[in-house]
Order: C-alpha cells, then sequence, then structure tokens
C-alpha cells in the first residue's frame, strides 16, 4: 500500500539543502541568478527554484537521509556557507541496472 501511494506521488519524503531564500521586491531574479549560478559550478548536483509565500527559494538535491545532506553541504560550504537542511518532498533516485 505504501509503494502504490508514492507512486501516486511521485516521490518520497526526504532532504534538500536550502542555498536562498528572499521576500524582496526582486527576490525571483534573484533566485534565478542564484541557482544558474549554482548549476555552473556544481552542475551534477539537481536544483529546484520554488515559490512559498512570500518567499522565492533555492533548494538542491534529493537526499533520503540527513547524512547523504550533510556530506553535500560539506561540499558546497565553501560557496555556500549558509546552506542549511530542510525536510522536503524529494523526487524517486535514479535506479541503474546491473551491468551483466
Amino acid at each position: 500500500r505504501h509503494f502504490q501511494i508514492n507512486q501516486r506521488k511521485h516521490g518520497i519524503d526526504g532532504y534538500r539543502l536550502e542555498i536562498f531564500f528572499s521576500s524582496e521586491s526582486n527576490a525571483r531574479q534573484q533566485s534565478v541568478r542564484v541557482r544558474n549560478e549554482f548549476n555552473l559550478v556544481f552542475p551534477i548536483i539537481p536544483s529546484y527554484m520554488l515559490f512559498q509565500t512570500p518567499n522565492f527559494k533555492v533548494r538542491i538535491g534529493d537526499y533520503r537521509n540527513k547524512s547523504e545532506a550533510l556530506k553535500t553541504k560539506a561540499y558546497i560550504a565553501s560557496k555556500y556557507p549558509n546552506a542549511f537542511i530542510v525536510k522536503d518532498f524529494i523526487r524517486f533516485p535514479e535506479l541503474f541496472p546491473e551491468s551483466v
């Protein structure tokens, strides 16, 4: 039953890192700029821009547990020292078939 519910939701509960949030008048432009800069520096890590009234936010990663998120937080700490872990609804992890 749990499997069927998650299939309909197209994801699971997990964690992401929030690297930016703002409610200023130009917050949308700022969040687009931050996300683009992040994608240039860390192209392998997925990034997401979202709006939760009144803030525009940029979140990164799809982590099933906090330890995965902490590893990435340490990895990006030089560029984003104020990043913090948040609970979020994440995409299913990509599964790769075993090579035969």
